[in-house]
């Protein structure tokens, strides 16, 4: 996983995300963060507003895609991001607010 992971992530980016699943009890920190992670790591490589979380990309973060829902939602209500899952499908996510710093190509 070591060569495939983007180190570079913005933790002021990813702040936002954190905070939006503060306010949720059942909400764990350490897997909002994990998300966080996975989607800015897609945001990089695909220089993209609309991403896919594939069932692999979630493996090598270690989120468990049965418990993705709650997090996207939390997230879209703070107004990060959209979503949409479809049954055996990877989540689709359009970006709402965009990483600073980042440029994305047409």
């Amino acid at each position: 996983m070591v060569n495939n992971f983007y180190a570079g992530h913005n933790f002021q980016w990813m702040d936002k995300f954190m905070k939006a699943t503060q306010e949720k009890q059942n909400l764990k920190q350490i897997t909002a963060h994990c998300i966080a992670e996975a989607i800015h790591h897609q945001y990089i490589y695909k220089k993209h507003k609309i991403l896919k979380l594939s069932h692999k990309l979630l493996s090598l973060f270690e989120i468990d895609r049965r418990y993705l829902k709650p997090y996207l939602q939390a997230f879209q209500q703070a107004g990060l991001l959209k979503y949409n899952i479809k049954n055996g499908k990877a989540p689709v996510i359009t970006l709402l607010l965009i990483p600073t710093n980042t440029t994305i190509k047409n």
